[in-house]
């Protein structure tokens, strides 16, 4: 009897505790089982299901799924967790993707396709809602809108880049934008995708209208942008979307931004210069209340950092804008 060691589940419902070591506390789940285990198994200890990380579901739901095959289907794998399938990028072309993406591109860990390990998130074609944030107003939309607001929407054209430049090792931590997103015609209605209807206007600034005032009074207000400050926008908008957890997007941010080698340069932007129209730009009310929880974190991390005027810290406009459009974006 001295072997039998007792499971007690704690609140929240994916912490546990044993008898035999009480001051341990058990974090993660199988995703098969749902029996406890620590961060370093691979196997599970009950039911000795081989267990990985899955890049949508692990950190939200507390859980190792399943290991897929190395043999698996050619079409992807699907997390037997969360039930999206994850295509690599190479294995086949978004053209020839079927099936539907989560549009809460700032709020779940599926939104906006493609996943910064190199890979499209894809649901089935006929999902009314995604499986793993539920939306009820951010509902999943075809492949091929993702396709199609690639070619007419500058900001996806730009923060998610051309489908050439997606390929294995696709980023490599360098999340620098060098050039405006390639566009056929840009449209003034709001993208499905992004909320959005930016235009580069003759002059070669980036402009749009916003019905924040910046006093709270919900007036229009005609906002234009040098080019060196949309890409910096769109960098955040990029990192806030590939990385779902707040410390991880400050983090990366952080690390692009921050030189304390180099002077403040005319030209060079506030981090609160750079995210104000980010917020500001975004029509969709229900995309605007997600990103504003974001972005309130991303400035408390950048006042921790750097004190209360984190905020005001100048990103230097150290990288020169191009319009080509045969540049990747990474």
């Amino acid at each position: 009897m001295d072997d039998v060691n007792y499971l007690f589940r704690k609140s929240p419902r994916h912490l546990f505790i044993t008898t035999k070591d009480p001051e341990y506390r058990y974090e993660i789940l199988c995703g098969r089982c749902e029996y406890p285990i620590a961060p370093e198994d691979e196997v599970c200890p009950r039911c000795q299901m081989a267990l990985e990380e899955c890049p949508i579901c692990s950190q939200l739901k507390h859980t190792r799924s399943p290991r897929f095959p190395e043999n698996g289907a050619a079409d992807g794998k699907v997390c037997p967790v969360c039930r999206i399938r994850r295509v690599a990028f190479g294995e086949k072309k978004l053209s020839q993707l079927k099936g539907s993406f989560c549009t809460n591109i700032y709020g779940c860990p599926a939104g906006g396709l493609l996943l910064a390990k190199g890979e499209f998130a894809v649901l089935p074609e006929n999902a009314s809602r995604c499986p793993v944030c539920e939306h009820e107003t951010l509902l999943p939309l075809g492949i091929e809108a993702f396709s199609y607001q690639l070619q007419r929407c500058l900001f996806c054209s730009t923060a998610f880049g051309r489908a050439s430049a997606w390929a294995k090792g696709w980023l490599k931590g360098d999340y620098a934008l060098r050039a405006l997103g390639d566009v056929m015609g840009a449209e003034e209605i709001a993208c499905p995708i992004c909320g959005r209807s930016d235009l580069l206007d003759q002059e070669g600034q980036v402009c749009f209208h916003s019905m924040d005032d910046g006093a709270g009074n919900g007036e229009e207000k005609f906002i234009s942008l040098s080019q060196s400050r949309y890409l910096h926008m769109c960098e955040l908008g990029r990192i806030l979307i590939l990385f779902k957890d707040d410390a991880a997007a400050f983090s990366e941010t952080f690390s692009l931004w921050f030189d304390p080698a180099v002077k403040p340069i005319e030209g060079s932007w506030t981090v609160g210069e750079i995210l104000d129209p980010l917020l500001a730009g975004t029509y969709k009310q229900t995309l605007r209340l997600s990103l504003q929880k974001r972005l309130d974190h991303f400035l408390e991390g950048w006042k921790r950092r750097l004190g209360p005027f984190g905020v005001s810290y100048r990103v230097a406009a150290s990288r020169e804008p191009s319009n080509s459009p045969d540049m990747p974006p990474a």
